[in-house]
Parts: C-alpha cells; sequence; structure tokens
C-alpha cells in the first residue's frame, strides 16, 4: 500500500508558512476545536495521496506543498508550487480567467538513493539522474487544473525506471472524487448516484466506463452478467464488501443499476445507468431499499464500500463513529488496524480505540489542530505534531494503565 509520511505547507489558505507534518503508518488523529482546519487538512490529505489538486487549481494564492510519498522500498518526494502569473495586459474584465505559473519537482529514490528528478516549470520539463545528463521533454496541459498531474510527467519523462512506479498511482485513475469519507451521508449519495455505461456485441465481451466510486469487485461483476438487463448484482459476489450486509444484519443484498437509455450500433449495443438501488433482504425475505436504513446503517454501508475504493491508499475520515453501535465501531477497526489513516473527532470513543506503543510513535499519532494570529494579527491555522516533551507526558500518564487515552489527553491539556 501507498503511505503518506511527511507533509510540508509553505503556502496553502491561511495555513501557517513552514507547516510540517510527520504521519505514522497506520493511525493518524487530528485533535483540536471546531473550526480549528481538521476537515481542511483531511480534504488534503485525500489530494495529495488522489494525485489530484484540482479543486486548489484556481485558488488566488495558489499554494506551495511538499509531500512524501512511500511504497515498499519506493520513495516519491513531489513538490508543487502555484503562484499567480505576472499581470496581464489585459484588463481583469477581459480576461476570463486568473493565470498562474506552475513548477513540479520529483524525486525518485529507490532503498534511499536518489535515482532521478523530473524538475517542470510551466510547459518545459527535464528528467536527470545522479552525474548524469539532463534531457527536456514538453508539457502540453496545465497540471493543477485536470488530475493528471504526477501520472502525465511520469509518461511524459519516458524513462524505463520511471514507468516501474506508474503502478502506484494506477488506483488513483478512479479515485476521481473520492476523498474525504464526511461526517454525514455525503459518501453514501455519492454511491448510489454512480453513473455507469455498458457496451456488448456478439464477438467480444461487455467494456464501459464506470463512475468514480464503484469499486472493481463490482465492475467484474458486471462483466460476468450475461444479460445486458436488468441487471441485478449479489453482494455474494463483491469480494471485499460481500460481508455488509451480515454486519448490517440482514441476510443477503443485491444491487439494481437504473438504466438511463440504451442504443443500439450494429451489433453494439450501449446502455446507460444512473443510480443504484440496493436492496436487503431479511431473513424472513421481505426486503428493505438503502433508502429505508438507519442513519447508522447508511453510514457502515458507505464506509466499507469507501474502503474497498481506497484498498491502496491511505483511508481520510471524518468523525467516522457517527452513528454506530460499538460492535459496528469494533468492526470498523478491525479493518484499519494494518492500514494507514487519518482520522478526525471529537469522539472520545474513537481515541480509546487508538493502539499506543511508545512515546515516539505518540508524537506522528496524534497532530494538533488550532489557530493562532500571525503577521498582522492574521488569524492562521496551526497545525503540528506532538513535542517530544507533550508524547514523553503523554505516554507516562498512559502508562499507568488508570486512564483512557481520551482522559490522559484532556487530563494533560492534550486535547
Amino acid at each position: 500500500m501507498v503511505r503518506l509520511t511527511r507533509l510540508r505547507i509553505d503556502r496553502f489558505r491561511n495555513v501557517k508558512p513552514g507547516t510540517e507534518l510527520r504521519f505514522g503508518p497506520t493511525f493518524n488523529v487530528l485533535l483540536g476545536k471546531n473550526a480549528t482546519g481538521k476537515s481542511t487538512l483531511l480534504d488534503l490529505i485525500a489530494a495529495v495521496t488522489n494525485d489530484d489538486l484540482s479543486a486548489y487549481a484556481k485558488e488566488d494564492a495558489g499554494f506551495d506543498l511538499t509531500w512524501w510519498l512511500e511504497k515498499d522500498e519506493n520513495e516519491l518526494e513531489l513538490r508543487a508550487e502555484r503562484t499567480p502569473a505576472k499581470p496581464s495586459v489585459l484588463s481583469d474584465r477581459v480576461r476570463e480567467e486568473k493565470e498562474f505559473d506552475d513548477v513540479w519537482t520529483i524525486a525518485l529514490r529507490i532503498r534511499g538513493a536518489d535515482v532521478g528528478r523530473i524538475e517542470v516549470v510551466g510547459t518545459q520539463g527535464s528528467w536527470s539522474t545522479p552525474g548524469g545528463p539532463v534531457e527536456s521533454f514538453a508539457v502540453r496541459t496545465g497540471l493543477a487544473d485536470g488530475r493528471a498531474s504526477v501520472r502525465t510527467l511520469f509518461f511524459l519523462s519516458n524513462k524505463p525506471i520511471v514507468h516501474s512506479m506508474i503502478d502506484w498511482f494506477v488506483h488513483t485513475l478512479s479515485l476521481e472524487g473520492v476523498g474525504r469519507f464526511d461526517e454525514a451521508l455525503g459518501a453514501l449519495g455519492a454511491i448510489t448516484r454512480s453513473s455507469l455505461e455498458l457496451t456488448r456485441d456478439e464477438h467480444s465481451g461487455p467494456n464501459g466506463l464506470f463512475g468514480a466510486w464503484l469499486p472493481m469487485g463490482f465492475i467484474l461483476a458486471l462483466y460476468g452478467s450475461k444479460e445486458p438487463d436488468p441487471i441485478v448484482v449479489s453482494f455474494d459476489k463483491l469480494g471485499s464488501l460481500s460481508k455488509i450486509p451480515t454486519l448490517l444484519g440482514f441476510a443477503g443484498a443485491e444491487l439494481y443499476p437504473r438504466i438511463l437509455k440504451r442504443s443500439k450500433d450494429g451489433d453494439k449495443v450501449t446502455t446507460s445507468y444512473q443510480g443504484l438501488d440496493c436492496l436487503f433482504r431479511r431473513a424472513d425475505g421481505s426486503q428493505v431499499s438503502h433508502e429505508l436504513l438507519s442513519f447508522g446503517q447508511k453510514r457502515l454501508f458507505a464506509f466499507l464500500w469507501y474502503l474497498a475504493l481506497r484498498d491502496e491508499f491511505p483511508v481520510v475520515a471524518d468523525e467516522l463513529l457517527n452513528g454506530l453501535h460499538h460492535e459496528w465501531i469494533e468492526a470498523c477497526f478491525e479493518r484499519l488496524r494494518d492500514r494507514q489513516s487519518f482520522l478526525a473527532t471529537q469522539h472520545p470513543l474513537l481515541l480509546d480505540h487508538i493502539p499506543i506503543e511508545s512515546a515516539e510513535a505518540v508524537r506522528t499519532t496524534f497532530i494538533r489542530c488550532s489557530t493562532e494570529s500571525g503577521p498582522g494579527g492574521r488569524e492562521q491555522l496551526a497545525w503540528r505534531n506532538f513535542t517530544e516533551e507533550e508524547a514523553e507526558r503523554f505516554f507516562i500518564a498512559y502508562q499507568t494503565g488508570i486512564q483512557q487515552v481520551s482522559e490522559v489527553l484532556r487530563s494533560e491539556g492534550l486535547w
């Protein structure tokens, strides 16, 4: 799995310049009062791990971000800097969009040793290796406006060592819009509004276009269906999603894509679908629509689906425990235990599930979010890891075994 190990923010909205955060390999928990930027930080983490900065492409001040990704023995150090371009000869009333200058640098390392570097300024890129020549290539698309930022540079550099790392981002091709798992039911709405298009003919199997919120298990199940409609996909065929009905208290469940339109061109039949209906079956055979589930059932359904979408990338979740029974909370944490996750919460129970192994691990497990006065008295968001003194103080108090994690955080003034 790909892990995010560090993030440095030199310019981004009203975040304190020079902010640098280090992250642990499993649980990373954001602590802070309301309006201290926890959701903003989660969105940013989702963006850099999705290889998708398009949400920030047209912000007036641009951004200057550096982040580090690891997978196995490979590491990428990436920097994206976007600044407003020099004033145009045209007035703002004539120009339709703001103009920006982009600068990207990507350092590739294997087992800690530098193997190559990509640099891009505007539409000109270069590739170099330690002690080797500098080779140039052209970049024809805006990097931050679209989603193809890092992948585009990898392909354009046209070097075997770079192409060997492209698999890092293969899964992100389907992650557009799959960012932070929200604190309410936004994710469920995205799932049930999913679109897809299937084309079938007599000489080849089906092929299609699929919305971002459709996991691979669902797509493979569609490819395996023999009839064009009505399509019915049982959860039994959805791999890691197959346990959702049981966890929600049902005997089974099926998904029904809604037909939007159908067209025929010779032997090819193309069917477009918009939205999914999910019917859960009780033990007595009666059925319940996903729309009639309880709030907690909807949250658990959506979160387990979300996990399947980000199976190779960090989980980013806001107020995960909202509406969940303690047994469902245990089920969620069991699935997160070996994965990197970024969680923001005001709920003590989530904190009490976080494993605490050492004072050093505490420094990367918790991120304190607050606000402070910056230059000119302007309020800025201050994000940081625990200091050595805070982590040691927390760990000593926790080792007594008298208090839960949330209680120690409160008694030590850390939450």
